[in-house]
């Protein structure tokens, strides 16, 4: 990690640089690497919210306070089991744990690498697949790369390095969204809500429920299959050839290209989530959002071209003193 490499890199290094090596072939003996690996991950420890009772004692303290018009009519409030209301009214329900659990993911590699006195190679290929945590939530990549170091003559190398990548997940909207983030609405919402609809016989059913009557979200309706998803793909193509002219020059070059491409698709459905108001510039509502869709795709190609001529007038002495003079294409 470089604080600044703009002696190197120019302005693009300005900010900072991270370096990152892949591996090479350092012998022309055929090697073959594997490695197989699985697990399972927990949620960790959850933001630990009220029960129940604790709940119906805060809302009770609250009601108290405000007039009789503002606090009439909330189902929550009336014990009467005879009422239709009352299974949907009258839970426990732990909203974290409704949306979190263990997820199981496993990572799978396979590389060879060998060569000849021509020209060594190292091809790897790696498969990562796994949940996550949050219900509906994943992750999966592919890479694949292959580098090979050829001496084109004694004086002349040759790197090639080609990698390929494509990564897809599903992930939560997250962040202080009150009516789209899974997390937020569960720390928020009360568990005196039932997460399933009841039918009229009082069984419960597995239809969601909608919007509870305090105008909060269901936070299983934020996950599951409807997850927001993101596609990425980068292929990366490099030549780095270097001529050494004695002890003293070496003349370098290097040829890049770079492929990326980004796919993003999200759906928020209105059943069991809360409307969103709509604001102008002014900040004014002028509308209410019911559900949303949103895509989004964005491409981007780079080509680098880069020579340079470095020479060491002490190369065979103790210390020594470089001079480098290039040039480079974005």
């Amino acid at each position: 990690v470089l604080r600044n490499g703009s002696a190197v890199w120019g302005s693009q290094g300005a900010g900072g640089v991270v370096l990152i090596s892949t591996r090479r072939s350092k012998t022309i003996a055929t090697r073959i690497d594997a490695d197989v690996s699985a697990g399972i991950q927990t949620p960790g420890h959850l933001l630990p919210v009220m029960n129940a009772e604790s709940y119906r004692r805060y809302a009770t303290e609250l009601l108290g306070t405000m007039s009789k018009a503002d606090n009439s009519g909330f189902l929550f409030v009336n014990d009467d089991r005879s009422r239709s209301t009352y299974p949907a009214t009258h839970n426990d329900t732990s909203w974290p744990s409704q949306i979190t659990a263990p997820a199981f993911f496993q990572r799978h590699s396979l590389s060879v690498s060998g060569g000849d006195e021509v020209a060594v190679y190292r091809f790897s290929i790696g498969v990562t697949d796994g949940n996550g945590c949050l219900s509906g939530t994943g992750f999966n990549r592919l890479n694949v790369r292959f580098n090979s170091d050829i001496h084109m003559t004694d004086r002349l190398l040759l790197p090639i390095d080609i990698s390929f990548a494509r990564t897809n997940s599903q992930t939560a909207i997250g962040g202080m969204n009150e009516c789209y983030s899974p997390l937020m609405v569960a720390w928020q919402k009360s568990p005196l809500y039932s997460p399933w609809q009841f039918g009229a016989d009082g069984s419960l059913t597995r239809r969601l429920s909608d919007v509870d009557e305090l105008g909060k979200s269901n936070p299983l309706a934020l996950v599951g299959e409807g997850m927001p998803t993101i596609e990425k793909y980068r292929f990366v193509a490099n030549a780095r050839p270097s001529y050494r002219l004695g002890d003293q020059w070496r003349v370098d070059a290097w040829l890049g290209f770079s492929w990326d491409r980004t796919n993003e698709d999200a759906f928020i459905p209105d059943m069991g989530v809360a409307d969103e108001a709509l604001l102008n510039a002014q900040g004014e509502v002028y509308a209410v959002g019911t559900n949303r869709s949103l895509s989004g795709m964005a491409r981007q190609r780079s080509v680098s071209v880069e020579s340079r001529v470095t020479y060491h007038p002490f190369a065979s002495w103790k210390n020594d003193w470089v001079m480098s003079l290039g040039g480079r294409y974005f």
